[in-house]
């Protein structure tokens, strides 16, 4: 402003130095603290001016940085408040995901189960079959080789019982 105030001093003085001429002394001083009064007004008006509206731009500015900042929050949770039921969602289909996989890997595992069964059990039948079959034949060869070894002792022993009696039975006559 200072700066403004001489270039604007010095253009007039040099305006008013070229028709000082023909002017007197008394009217040059006159004119001279007219412009120093008007320079001083204006310099007044500038400073008072200044000091008037710097609290208000400076409130203008307050409630424009105010303004921004609750803008931003209140978009920062906007972008919240919509983003939140959006991950939701996500983190729900990815549990569903989840779900679909561990059930395909259950119903999986469930019909390789009864594939594995159903090709299996006629042959663990037949298995069964043989190994019952042989047990069989083990403890019917076994009763019979028992038998045969055991036959002719029985035999003997039965023969053995039966000649006992007799002479009991004939031993009982002589007693008569």
């Amino acid at each position: 402003m200072t700066k403004t105030r001489t270039l604007y001093l010095t253009i007039t003085t040099s305006m008013l130095a070229v028709n000082t001429s023909n002017v007197n002394a008394a009217w040059w001083d006159s004119i001279t603290q007219g412009y120093n009064a008007a320079t001083q007004w204006v310099g007044n008006t500038a400073t008072t001016v200044y000091n008037a509206t710097a609290p208000v731009v400076t409130q203008v500015g307050d409630h424009i940085v105010k303004g921004l900042k609750d803008g931003i929050g209140n978009a920062a949770t906007t972008v919240y408040n919509a983003a939140v039921p959006a991950v939701t969602q996500v983190g729900n289909h990815i549990t569903q995901v989840g779900n679909h996989i561990v059930q395909g890997l259950k119903d999986g595992i469930g019909n390789a189960a009864t594939t594995v069964y159903n090709a299996a059990a006629p042959a663990v039948t037949q298995a069964g079959d043989h190994i019952l079959q042989g047990l069989k034949d083990g403890i019917g060869n076994a009763a019979t080789t028992a038998y045969n070894a055991a036959a002719p002792a029985v035999t003997q022993l039965g023969n053995h019982i039966v000649q006992g009696l007799k002479r009991g039975v004939d031993g009982l006559g002589n007693a008569a």
